[in-house]
């Protein structure tokens, strides 16, 4: 053994008796308490839920779907689709240790991250739990009636190579006898954190499911967090990591929760290492330049479910190399970001999230939602952030007028649902109209200093500063595409955004020609090669 740590605040409770209490907590607090009541109907009339749980009926201004691997069952009742999947666990109790019951005082838990198991003292003997490799799913077309307090037969030939592991570690658990095996499923989520906080679009309607196994650990401070929630519109702290909403309809799908959601139950004990890329379930969203893209190195990362390329390489190794230090993958996107200063760089950025907030109320809203002005001028852009009521950032956003109470709207991807979501929320019942268009708009940026001329090049319109001056934007041509031009940059040089009908993008089509070199070779996506002492790029 290299290295252990001791964590003395560490340790377990009994989860039976643990339920039982908060149970009886909730009663002296006046809570109602409805037993073998599974839920049949979800309602919504006006601003009430009607809820119909075994032979009563609820009336409710909230719902808080707390239904743990059965939260995507109960979600469906209310039109919602939680991307949830059971996984099958098992944890053995060995037969009383004559060593360990003759101790003055109880072992820690023990966890070995590689092995991928925890071991604690039961009694006289151990509770052994592993995190094996090649989980299996259970019932992903919906658990079947009756499960409630049932388990499911031992399969200690799932675990064996993880048990193995555990007699190669704590020797004396070779010599002893299992006693007992627990064997069930519980819901794991994609990346195997919980869900929790307001659905979009179904009003009054929360989550707290998912945990993953980990209901316990993380079970009074949720409680807490979804309370604030609901009383006061927002939990006392940063609860993104965890929100329902980081996921969108993109992750609805069974077969890639599940792939996912195995993924996370595998590396429930593995080392996270910075930047690492993980690969169940993709690709799952890509846009037309996805195939061009991967033919010139491109290495991808999957955000909000999009694959957008990270960097390029003609090593694919280079991706593979994890690491504390700097990856192998540093100097080519030094490469890359030296082109970019020197010359221009062409980026994908398809996967933003782009919305058109429009309607007689739109200007209002959106001028009581953002920290900065909104442009005044159609053409005009801006850069605001979208605040809580504590004065907290909730989205980061550019708005463009496109013409009086209309606007367009860009965001992160990976924030796209919650950002929508956070607009949609607080828009009048009547008056505004919120559309969200990420599947039907590209984005191409260019970027460097030799953006300018670039643009000048392909697009039917003067790029000059004087005609698109900073924070503008205009709607032009590239080739026979329709294309709004945002001048704005990310990269402390001068640049464009070129949003388009995502169809124009794909490889042949008069946009995807102009842009990307076909007869201009020296065009590299996202590994710019323009030579700024070039007299063909200088001559226009």
């Amino acid at each position: 053994m290299l290295a252990a740590g001791w964590l003395p605040s560490d340790g377990w409770v009994d989860p039976a008796r643990l339920a039982h209490a908060f149970a009886d907590g909730a009663r002296r607090r006046g809570a109602r308490v409805l037993r073998h009541a599974p839920v049949r109907a979800l309602t919504r009339t006006g601003a009430t839920w009607t809820v119909e749980a075994g032979a009563s009926t609820v009336v409710a201004d909230v719902v808080v779907n707390a239904a743990g691997q059965w939260a995507r069952q109960v979600g469906r009742l209310a039109g919602v689709e939680l991307p949830i999947t059971p996984l099958l666990h098992q944890h053995l109790t060995t037969v009383p240790v004559p060593a360990v019951a003759g101790l003055e005082r109880e072992l820690p838990v023990l966890r070995d991250p590689e092995g991928s198991f925890y071991i604690r003292q039961d009694q006289g003997g151990r509770l052994i739990g592993p995190f094996e490799q090649a989980p299996r799913s259970w019932a992903l077309d919906g658990i079947p009636d009756g499960f409630h307090n049932r388990l499911l037969d031992p399969d200690l030939e799932q675990i064996h190579d993880a048990l193995e592991a555990v007699a190669a570690r704590v020797p004396a658990f070779g010599e002893s006898g299992i006693q007992a095996v627990t064997h069930g499923p519980d819901g794991y989520t994609p990346d195997g954190l919980c869900l929790m906080g307001p659905m979009s679009d179904v009003p009054g309607f929360h989550v707290l499911a998912g945990f993953s196994i980990f209901g316990i650990v993380f079970g009074g401070g949720a409680g807490r967090y979804v309370a604030e929630w609901i009383l006061k519109g927002q939990p006392g702290d940063s609860m993104w990591d965890v929100d329902v909403r980081r996921f969108g309809s993109y992750a609805s799908g069974v077969s890639y929760t599940e792939a996912r959601a195995k993924e996370s139950y595998e590396r429930e004990y593995a080392v996270r290492f910075p930047h690492e890329e993980l690969t169940a379930g993709r690709p799952l969203r890509t846009d037309p330049l996805y195939d061009r893209l991967a033919a010139r190195g491109a290495v991808f990362g999957a955000r909000s479910g999009w694959e957008r390329p990270l960097f390029f390489t003609p090593d694919p190794g280079d991706a593979d190399e994890l690491s504390f230090r700097r990856s192998k993958w540093h100097d080519r996107v030094g490469e890359e970001c030296r082109a970019v200063a020197s010359g221009v760089g062409v980026l994908d950025q398809t996967s933003f999230g782009t919305y058109v907030v429009s309607g007689r109320g739109a200007t209002t809203l959106l001028d009581r939602l953002s920290a900065n002005s909104l442009p005044a001028a159609d053409g005009r852009i801006a850069l605001t952030q979208l605040c809580n009521q504590r004065g907290g950032v909730e989205c980061d956003l550019t708005v463009t007028r496109v013409s009086a109470d209309h606007y367009y709207v860009v965001s992160a991807a990976a924030t796209e649902t919650h950002d929508l979501a956070w607009i949609t929320d607080h828009a009048p019942p009547t008056g505004v109209e919120v559309t969200n268009v990420t599947a039907s708009v590209g984005v191409l940026t260019l970027a460097g200093p030799d953006s300018r001329t670039l643009l000048q090049r392909v697009a039917r319109t003067d790029a000059s500063d004087a005609e698109i001056p900073f924070f503008r934007a205009v709607d032009t041509h590239v080739g026979a595409a329709p294309v709004r031009v945002l001048r704005l940059s990310y990269v402390g040089e001068l640049g464009y955004e070129l949003h388009h009908p995502v169809e124009h993008a794909a490889p042949g089509t008069a946009l995807s020609v102009e842009i990307l070199g076909a007869r201009r070779p020296a065009v590299v996506v996202a590994q710019p090669v323009y030579d700024p002492g070039d007299e063909r790029l200088r001559g226009g």
